[in-house]
């Protein structure tokens, strides 16, 4: 992906953009990186990532040889649109705000998948009700006031995993203010399990690593809550000899109900981004196995927190 991601970026028609890439490891991202630098020599800089140098110090590093006074981050797996750049930098830019942030689709290719459409469905459920005052910041599109970065000294910090939330929040301890606005990346979506699993395990423990730090109680409150009901729910079957019938019976409407409710998100998303419609028995069939997928992913987090040797795993 990293080379569609770079090509979408020098694609953008703005003299004062300059793309510095962070790349290394066993996958040829280096050599794809300094390629597209030797061919773009006054827009491009390579800098080569040590093995264990991690996500943080790769920002930071990257922040140093930047000059520019706003500051444009995505991920290597990303298509950049020319308009979704556009509208966060002007929004830093232009509308005062110390950073701006934008949700991110999955590549067109991927868009027939079910289980991508359900991942989709469920951020832009999300993502429709966000005011535009935001409290989080997406790391894979997101626009950042060179200053607010600089006195919050947020890429200074050692910080294994959370790069992105522990940037918003300091942030927002300083007083600074994230602007959501609704133009999109697009992006590679999980479309295996395990993957997706690990990803919404780490956004979860990245709220109890830092919130603490922040104050985030309430968000801290709100991921208990989630992973008491992921092992509630699936270890209800469990007590069958005593809530005998009834309780199987309430087990499964309330697994009815959930499948019911992804559904309807996906018919949503289906009318907003013009997707044909999966067959309905089918759909309802995967909407069912979405919802038990959602509470092993719910549940999922404790099992990371509960070891050291997985609480900062990437």
């Amino acid at each position: 992906m990293l080379g569609a991601c770079l090509d979408s970026l020098l694609a953008i028609e703005s003299p004062a953009l300059e793309i510095v890439v962070c790349a290394g490891g066993a996958d040829a991202s280096l050599a794809i990186a300094e390629r597209v630098a030797a061919a773009h020599p006054a827009h491009v800089t390579v800098l080569a990532q040590a093995a264990g140098e991690g996500k943080q110090a790769a920002l930071r590093r990257s922040f140093e040889r930047a000059r520019g006074e706003v500051i444009y981050l995505t991920d290597a797996d990303c298509v950049v649109p020319a308009e979704t750049l556009r509208r966060l930098v002007a929004a830093v830019g232009e509308e005062g705000v110390d950073a701006a942030t934008g949700p991110a689709d999955p590549l067109p290719e991927q868009r027939a998948d079910p289980w991508v459409r359900h991942q989709w469905a469920t951020v832009r459920a999300v993502d429709r009700g966000r005011p535009p005052e935001s409290t989080g910041l997406l790391g894979r599109n997101c626009a950042v006031r060179r200053a607010a970065i600089e006195a919050t000294g947020s890429f200074r910090d050692p910080v294994p995993i959370g790069t992105d939330y522990h940037l918003a929040k300091a942030l927002l301890a300083a007083g600074r203010q994230i602007r959501f606005v609704p133009a999109p990346v697009e992006t590679r979506y999980h479309e295996a399990i395990g993957p997706y699993l690990r990803q919404q395990s780490r956004w979860l423990r990245n709220i109890f690593l830092h919130g603490v730090r922040f104050g985030g109680r309430s968000e801290m409150v709100a991921v208990v809550r989630t992973i008491a009901i992921g092992w509630a729910v699936l270890l209800w079957p469990l007590g069958w000899w005593r809530t005998r019938l009834p309780g199987i019976a309430l087990w499964l409407l309330l697994l009815g109900a959930m499948a019911r409710a992804r559904l309807g998100r996906q018919r949503t998303l289906e009318e907003e981004a013009n997707l044909a419609p999966v067959r309905r028995p089918r759909a309802a069939g995967f909407a069912l196995g979405f919802a038990l997928v959602d509470l092993v992913t719910w549940a999922y987090p404790l099992l990371d927190l509960a070891r050291r040797s997985r609480r900062l795993r990437w």
